[in-house]
């Protein structure tokens, strides 16, 4: 699966920031995408993936370089 993702979190400045990434794997607990900004381990995400409808929250479980950016490791929290 490749397709384009928007990630939001809040940054160390407490503020709502938004960066595009690229969804490499999805699996019903969790997704792998690849993004140039490194994210923190832990952090909140939010991850809104247009194309498929799909639209999710998350939390950041690791982060790896991965050429010019980041393979980020996301599990995806259960949707009530």
């Amino acid at each position: 699966m490749t397709c384009a993702v928007r990630l939001g979190w809040i940054n160390d400045d407490k503020r709502m920031e938004y960066q595009a990434a690229r969804g490499l794997d999805v699996s019903a607990s969790g997704m792998a995408v690849w993004t140039a900004r490194r994210l923190r381990l832990s952090a909140l995400v939010h991850l809104d993936v247009a194309e498929r409808g799909l639209a999710a929250v998350g939390r950041v479980r690791n982060c790896v370089p991965a050429g010019e950016g980041w393979r980020v490791g996301i599990e995806l929290m259960p949707m009530p």
